[in-house]
């Protein structure tokens, strides 16, 4: 008994020892066997019902040493039959494969080639990638002690040993596998294994590298398929069409929007579940436009319900990464913050790299965003190690851009870091995010010509020909610098581009509210009044997103339009707008944009604003006891102008400092306290509208109010000659 206990392994169950003893021709009860080996400290029981373990290793071992080669095998063919009767075949399919390897026959052989390759598969649907290595190396290595090709057997054994080592990121023996397997596969006539293997030779969201030989490969694989619909054929149709999207040919990507929509269109009639998931995430990389968000939105609500339905967490956790990118885009931070939440938890049951990868990712996206640099920089790196662990593409394409752009912002780019030539430009011709980027960071270390001339690459075709992935990022980006080098020409392109989406995020790396850069291409335009307006919607929705960063280059931008407008009003809100931003840059060290902020204050300095229209208060030289009025008695006399005060025809807007100051003097000489206020300005700039509606406000108050007009020659003397005539 404690022989055949030994060959099955150091834990054994009873039942199955008593089924490889009844196959041996042993029939003996196990029950008295057990009880001795117990009480003599050579087998223990375990928390298991029926299963025991021996107590020491070298008990074990040394009973297995005592049996002949011939009797070995035949009780590892005893143990792997018994296996196979048992109910929990499934979860036995190691130690089966494992007995029957063991016992060395042909049918043995055979059986253990099988069973290998059913656990294989088992322990990949389990993300048990090492172990399914293992188990596809234990069938192949059954297959080699087998007269005869066994090519059928072969090619399985191979496909499912080159899955098991792209999960287990050894991607350069992966490839090599994946390549004989489709070699292999030709050779046999067998398209399904030849398409399986086909799109294991790619790796999802690789845009960087799209291969020609690829897309070969699934065509033919398609063709192959034929028409009919098949899981297969869905999965081979988004394929193509991911691979063709890192295409920079425009017909090519309506082609790619196509596929994808036909991938959909093949997993619903087929009714796969899981299939389906897959085939409605790459329609959302591939078909879904910026303008698309409701239904990018929908597509994700219909994976989150498919992952609730099959209780996948890793199609939970796809549905979610793709959520947040949505909420993102539309400004909801909190909603995009809690998402990343979700997701964390999903990766954390998955346990793999590959979804550990995104907690980091977007991390340093929101921590950029809210002007938390420090943090950024260091979600960056840790990202980029998770990258390198899962072999993600992405992960070496964005650290550059992650790390670098807290540093562009902060002025701290290395020299030549904007340099980008030769075959690195040729490769990422392509991707448009890269390329706008480009110009931003040849800008900022000083390459203006650089700058101008990788700007100048991207408008080589009006902009026609701007890719579907990072669309709306690379219109902001290029508005933004259509302003800085004055082509207005150009901004009246991007202009209607960018419109539709001023109440939108740019996306992922943000660089804040569209309605900033739809400001910037109407002021380049000319269109001063349009831009105004478009910059206050920009304030108020990157301060409701909490984005510092690019609330305080809205500020400074707007500022400057303000100066130059130089309406009434104008230059006191630019001074207000300017000591914000300012505030921000100083307290984030963007050094870039509190220069800038400083020498637009420089350029228009507060003098300037006494001369449009500040109300200067004149301080009767006889009056000794005089006092100034406090700050906090302006600010309540403020609040009770802006509660009280009525309009004429228009409203009356703008003038709160100066109907408190004006407030406050009156107080003073209720007080005993005589006063003159002088209102200065531009000729138009409102010193009448605001006397008029101070008088009717104090009017209402029940104060006796005396107005009178004289001519500029006589401006001195009116008032008290008013008062005089009055009084008599």
């Amino acid at each position: 008994m404690l022989a055949a206990a030994a060959v099955i392994g150091r834990d054994f169950r009873a039942a199955v020892v008593g089924e490889v003893l009844a196959l041996a021709s042993f029939p003996v009860p196990v029950a008295t066997p057990l009880e001795e080996a117990i009480e003599h400290q050579i087998v223990t029981t375990t928390d298991v019902p029926d299963v025991y373990r021996f107590s020491h290793a070298l008990m074990r071992e040394t009973l297995y040493a005592q049996l002949s080669q011939d009797r070995r095998q035949f009780f590892h063919r005893c143990a792997g039959e018994a296996l196979e009767r048992t109910p929990e075949i499934d979860e036995l399919l190691m130690q089966t494969a494992h007995h029957f390897f063991a016992a060395a026959a042909v049918d043995d052989l055979r059986k253990a080639a099988v069973y290998a390759h059913r656990a294989a598969e088992r322990a990949l649907a389990l993300f048990a990638y090492e172990e399914a290595v293992r188990l596809a190396d234990l069938g192949l290595a059954a297959l080699d002690r087998l007269d005869g090709p066994h090519d059928l057997s072969r090619c399985e054994l191979l496909l499912a040993l080159a899955h098991a080592q792209k999960g287990a990121v050894d991607t350069a023996t992966a490839l090599v596998t994946f390549e004989k397997v489709v070699e292999l596969a030709r050779s046999l006539r067998t398209p399904d294994l030849f398409a399986r293997a086909v799109l294991g030779t790619r790796w999802v969201l690789d845009l960087a590298n799209a291969d020609a030989g690829r897309v070969r490969l699934l065509k033919e694989a398609l063709e192959g398929l034929g028409a009919g619909d098949s899981l297969l054929r869905s999965k081979l149709l988004a394929a193509l069409a991911e691979e063709l999207l890192a295409s920079a040919d425009v017909e090519t990507f309506t082609r790619s929007a196509e596929l994808s929509r036909e991938a959909v269109a093949v997993a619903r009639r087929v009714g796969d579940p899981q299939g389906l998931s897959s085939a409605l995430e790459t329609w959302i990389g591939c078909a879904c436009l910026p303008e698309d968000l409701d239904q990018r939105l929908a597509a994700v609500n219909e994976m989150v319900a498919l992952g609730e339905t099959l209780g996948s967490t890793e199609i939970s956790a796809r549905a979610s990464r793709l959520r947040l990118g949505c909420l993102f885009d539309l400004g909801d931070i909190a909603g995009a913050q809690r998402e990343l939440e979700r997701l964390a938890s999903f990766a954390a049951t998955l346990k793999l790299a590959q979804w550990q990868y995104w907690i980091p990712y977007w991390s340093a996206t929101l921590a950029t965003f809210r002007g938390h640099f420090a943090d950024a920089q260091r979600f960056a790196l840790e990202a980029l190690d998770l990258g390198r662990s899962a072999n993600e593409p992405r992960a070496y394409q964005m650290f550059p851009i992650q790390a670098g752009f807290p540093l562009l912002l902060q002025g701290r780019l290395p020299p030549g870091s904007g340099e980008t030539t030769g075959k690195a430009a040729a490769e990422l011709a392509w991707n448009w995010g890269v390329r706008t980027a480009m110009i931003h960071r040849a800008h900022a270390v000083g390459d203006e010509a650089g700058a101008r001339a990788q700007y100048e690459a991207c408008a080589a075709h009006e902009f026609s020909d701007i890719s579907r992935t990072n669309r709306l990022l690379s219109l902001a980006v290029l508005s933004e610098f259509a302003a800085h080098f004055h082509d207005a020409r150009r901004a009246a392109l991007l202009y209607p581009q960018l419109l539709p989406f001023k109440t939108r995020n740019v996306p992922d790396p943000s660089w804040g509210s569209v309605a900033r850069f739809v400001a910037l291409t109407a002021a380049t335009m000319g269109r001063v009044d349009e831009a105004a307006q478009h910059f206050e919607d920009a304030i108020a929705h990157n301060s409701r997103m909490g984005a510092r960063p690019h609330l305080a280059m809205t500020q400074t931008d707007y500022a400057r339009l303000l100066f130059e407008r130089s309406a009434p009003g104008d230059r006191r809100k630019a001074r207000a707008l300017l000591d914000a931003a300012a505030a921000i840059a100083s307290e984030l060290e963007m050094t870039p944009l509190l220069a800038k902020a400083q020498a637009l204050s420089a350029r228009f300095p507060p003098s300037d604003l006494d001369r449009a229209g500040r109300t200067l208060e004149l301080v009767a030289p006889r009056q000794s006891n005089t006092r100034r009025v406090v700050p906090s008695e302006r600010q309540s006399a403020a609040a009770a102008v802006t509660a009280e005060a009525v309009s004429f025809n228009r409203p009356f807007v703008g003038r709160q400092q100066e109907m408190a100051t004006l407030q406050a003097a009156v107080k003073d000489v209720m007080e005993g306290h005589g006063r003159l206020i002088l209102l200065a300005g531009e000729p138009g700039i409102g010193k009448t509208r605001t006397a008029e509606e101070f008088a009717r406000l104090r009017r209402r108050r029940r104060t006796r109010v005396r107005a009178c007009r004289e001519t500029p020659c006589s401006l001195w003397s009116a008032p008290s000659r008013c008062c005089r005539s009055r009084r008599a």
